[in-house]
């Protein structure tokens, strides 16, 4: 019950705060990695709370790797074709990523994954996404990222969800005072502690 509140919160916050999203407007929200799921959900759910229309997409690191281990350039490309023109209608995207297990990303081989990168990531992401719509991406806490934290998961999820759910609007005011320090200042000195 706690998780599900907080990544209300998150989807909330992130469809609010990050990328702005207005009634009207069209989203593009790609999952990837079966923990997602549960959130994937949420951020529909809030997406259509706002009165904007959600596009999804489940793009596992599997699934692809199952395309890319036999797929010519032509196939990427056609896949890829779609895509474009689903991202050339959207005013938003957010990106979920979440690995299950990073050695799964270099199964396909590094020849494939650089045919993937040209003929799809740079078209639909790199030309399309990131100069065209207002986007945000970010990684789903994991147990594997609790252990390269060296972390418990539970541990981890709070630490997570504590950066992630930070009121950074009021973090925000809270620094128009020093950023009009700062913008009339030409020298700053910092003095530490003296050692004992």
């Amino acid at each position: 019950m706690e998780k599900d509140h907080r990544l209300r919160k998150l989807a909330q916050n992130v469809l609010q705060n990050s990328v702005c999203l207005q009634p009207g407007e069209k989203i593009y929200i790609e999952t990837s990695g079966i923990l997602t799921t549960d959130f994937l959900t949420i951020l529909i759910e809030e997406t259509t709370r706002l009165g904007a229309v959600p596009f999804y997409y489940y793009n596992d690191t599997l699934l692809k790797n199952a395309l890319l281990c036999n797929a010519s350039e032509l196939q990427i490309r056609e896949h890829a074709k779609l895509h474009a023109r689903i991202m050339e209608q959207m005013d938003a995207y957010i990106g979920v990523r979440c690995v299950d297990n990073p050695i799964d990303a270099a199964v396909p081989g590094i020849e494939q994954n650089m045919m993937f990168h040209r003929q799809y990531a740079k078209p639909v992401h790199f030309d399309i996404r990131i100069p065209k719509t207002k986007w945000c991406l970010l990684r789903y806490p994991t147990p594997v990222m609790a252990f390269q934290s060296n972390m418990p998961t539970e541990e981890f999820e709070d630490f997570y969800f504590s950066a992630c759910l930070t009121d950074y609007r009021q973090m925000s005011a809270a620094m128009r005072p020093l950023v009009k320090l700062m913008e009339k200042t030409d020298k700053v000195r910092i003095v530490a502690p003296k050692p004992i």
